[in-house]
């Protein structure tokens, strides 16, 4: 190249360069300015207070909640030196945007900031807006807080550093719904309707089902989900609940027909559910891989794992198959298998389109010897109980079988034990009587046995009486304690246990020996009533309920007791849910004239009443200010019984002889009553009678009576 040629080259690049850097300079474009500012507003209604960072700009929002950012800058959120967070710089930012992937209200890290926000209000009504003052920002300032919002609702209460915090500003957290429902109706409005969805409108027992709640509101037209917001109830918890913490999860416990209900800001909803019953949804067959030897048998058993997480026998119900009937046959209904010929197979259970499965292997083998299990020798059983004996088969392969359902079963003396060939019972051992005889099985040629004795029966359970119930407070209950032998005999030992209540601040026991299963109730709640005897403990409930005490009968209402004598009264108490008990033992005792009579209040006499003088009375039984009444008299005293002197004398034919009567009274009185007396003679030819007066007149024998107020009393005389 010339050297004119080399200068033009240079020349042209040298333009290019200057073109180019005066492009970059912003020469003749828009390249040299700053992306204008724009304004954006921080929403929980407006808040002020807030100091926010942009990567160009910073400052606090205004009463509008004002920041200023530039586009595509991220922006930070401060209350003085805590950090709030941080997202994409937006017109409208709310607590929402603070947090990754979260949409929702009802989110706990949104509530947690809403709450936090609105706790640090000026005049604590954020419907005005939230105002964070210059003295919170101040207080907060410079104090290295920093506060975990994406911890759960319940974690962010009890958190030390924000307790901490907001006592010492003399502020506290609003709550949980209240703070959601400010953010919902700053964003949307009020809410207009609710309407309740799910994918499924019935389903079976046990599988639970997902509800939706969506929202239309005043200020948006779109649907917003609430599922989370609502408060969600079911119409009948017996059949399904569903609880506001799953998300609108409704889980089901029995079949039927609901009402599931959705309600939120005085709007409701609802949506009917059919629970069915359970469905299968696994299905097991047992036992699994077993080893049989030809002509012998295997019971197998299918069992059904349902929707309601139960489990079920459905051996009967499910089609049993072989996949080689040269080799073992399985009933098609019972699950019985029976092995053929040596060689291995498969026996397969279906049901309702689930399908299991074991293998099968059959050897052959012959029948060496029989073994019984579990005791090899001999075994004792106590008179009544039963034992079940198992069989193993010893083959010439050094195999063992179970053969139990294969031998005969056979007792040596069936009046001492009984032994069952009833298929599934075979083997099982019923002691009957005292004694000792021999357990056979039986296969074949083959024989084994083994020595059982019966011992006496022992005791097997302690039952306590009455079974889980309900009573009130301030009643008391006699509790019974059974003893129940193995051979079902049954012996009362109320007196004999030690009585325990498990919550005794609720139902305690008499301390008292003749009080034995005795309890009175102090208060409502449950209890564990335990009776223990010989290492044996029998338990119920009990259950005191809070019904309130009406009234109080007490009885007899109305009696008359002579003077000196007592008498028993008891008191009843009429609770608010139609229930009647004794309260005898808790009432306070009183009589209106203490002159007339006097009630005992002592242990174990409350309520037995000793007359004073005659006259009439009221007697009061009252128990947390209720009265009950029953009128008494005290009337004169009831002659108890005559005695006769000279009892049983004999006297001579012709001579007299003079009786005296003597009364006692109720009241301790001993008084003469010879001329209050009827006197009557049996044999009036023999011995005469006037006023106690007796005339002996022919020899022989007669019994003199003495009678007043219907006692009466004789005495035998002889006249000789």
């Amino acid at each position: 190249m010339s050297i004119n040629g080399q200068f033009s080259w240079m020349k042209r690049c040298l333009s290019l360069l200057l073109l180019i850097s005066l492009s970059a300079c912003g020469a003749g474009g828009d390249y040299s300015r700053p992306r204008p500012v724009q304004k954006g507003v921080f929403l929980d209604s407006a808040v002020s207070g807030l100091r926010y960072v942009t990567e160009t700009l910073s400052g606090t929002t205004d009463v509008n909640g004002t920041f200023e950012y530039r586009k595509n800058e991220t922006i930070k959120f401060y209350i003085a030196d805590i950090f709030l967070g941080e997202t994409q710089a937006k017109a409208q930012i709310t607590p929402i945007d603070l947090f990754t992937d979260i949409t929702d209200i009802a989110d706990p890290s949104v509530t947690n900031m809403c709450r936090f926000l609105q706790a640090l209000d000026i005049n604590n009504d954020p419907d005005d807006g939230i105002e964070i003052s210059i003295m919170v920002q101040n207080a907060l300032n410079n104090q290295n807080i920093t506060l975990d919002f994406q911890q759960s609702i319940s974690d962010f209460e009890s958190d030390i550093i924000l307790s901490k915090t907001l006592t010492q500003m003399g502020y506290a957290l609003p709550g949980i719904k209240a703070a959601q429902k400010h953010l919902r109706q700053t964003l949307y409005g009020e809410l207009q309707s609710i309407e309740v969805k799910t994918d499924l409108l019935s389903t079976p027992k046990g599988m639970p089902i997902q509800l939706h709640a969506l929202g239309t509101f005043e200020k948006t037209s779109e649907i917003i989900d609430i599922t989370n917001q609502v408060n969600w109830s079911s119409s009948n918890n017996s059949i399904a609940t569903i609880d506001s913490s799953q998300s609108g999860l409704l889980n089901s416990f029995a079949t039927g027909e609901i009402l599931v209900f959705a309600i939120l800001d005085d709007v409701s909803n609802y949506i009917e559910v059919e629970i069915k019953s359970p469905i299968l949804t696994g299905l097991r067959i047992v036992p699994q891989n077993p080893l049989l030897h030809p002509f012998h048998t295997q019971q197998f058993y299918a069992m059904g794992t349902f929707s309601d997480d139960s489990t079920r026998d459905i051996t009967a119900e499910v089609t049993w198959a072989s996949k080689n009937v040269m080799i073992a046959t399985v009933g098609s209904i019972s699950g019985l298998v029976r092995a053929i010929s040596e060689g291995k197979t498969q026996i397969i259970a279906e049901y309702e389109g689930k399908m299991a499965s074991s293998d099968i292997m059959v050897n052959n083998g012959l029948l060496t010897d029989i073994q019984i299990y579990p005791d090899s020798e001999s075994a004792i059983i106590a008179k009544g109980f039963n034992k079940k004996f198992h069989a193993i088969g010893v083959y010439s392969d050094e195999t063992r079988q179970d053969i139990t359902e294969q031998v005969f079963w056979e007792s040596g003396h069936n009046e001492i034990a009984k032994v069952s060939n009833v298929p599934s019972l075979k083997g099982l051992t019923e002691a009957i009587a005292v004694g000792g005889t021999k357990i056979f099985a039986k296969m074949g040629d083959i024989v084994t046995s083994i020595d059982l004795t019966v011992s006496e029966a022992i005791l097997d359970q302690i039952r306590v009486l009455p079974v889980n119930k309900t009573i009130p407070v301030y009643s008391q209950e006699q509790f019974q304690a059974q003893a129940i032998f193995s051979d079902l005999t049954v012996e009362d030992v109320t007196d004999q246990v030690l009585w325990v209540s498990d919550e005794p601040q609720v139902a305690a026991f008499f301390d008292e020996d003749i009080h034995k299963g005795l309890l009175s109730t102090e208060s409502p709640g449950v209890t564990t009533i335990r009776a223990m005897y010989q290492g044996l403990t029998g338990a119920t409930f009990l259950t005191v309920s809070d019904a309130a005490l009406e009234s109080i009968i007490v009885e007899p209402s109305s009696i008359s007791v002579p003077m000196g004598g007592m008498h028993q009264f008891t008191a009843s108490g009429i609770f608010s849910d139609d229930t009647r008990y004794d309260i005898t033992d808790k009432v306070d005792w009183t009589v209106s004239k203490i002159n007339v009579a006097r009630v005992s209040n002592d242990t174990p006499n409350k309520g037995l009443m000793n007359t004073v003088a005659i006259g009439t009375t009221y007697v009061r039984a009252t128990f947390k200010n209720v009265t009950g009444y029953a009128d008494l008299t005290v009337r004169s005293p009831d002659l108890l019984s005559i005695r006769i002197s000279p009892e049983n004398i004999s006297i001579e034919r012709g001579a007299s002889q003079q009786l005296q009567a003597t009364g006692y009274y109720t009241d301790n009185a001993i008084v003469d009553i010879t001329h209050l007396v009827e006197w009557k003679s049996s044999q009036p030819e023999i011995i005469k009678i006037t006023g106690g007066l007796i005339e002996a007149l022919a020899i022989g024998n007669a019994n003199i009576t003495a009678s007043l107020s219907g006692i009466s009393r004789f005495t035998a005389i002889t006249v000789y």
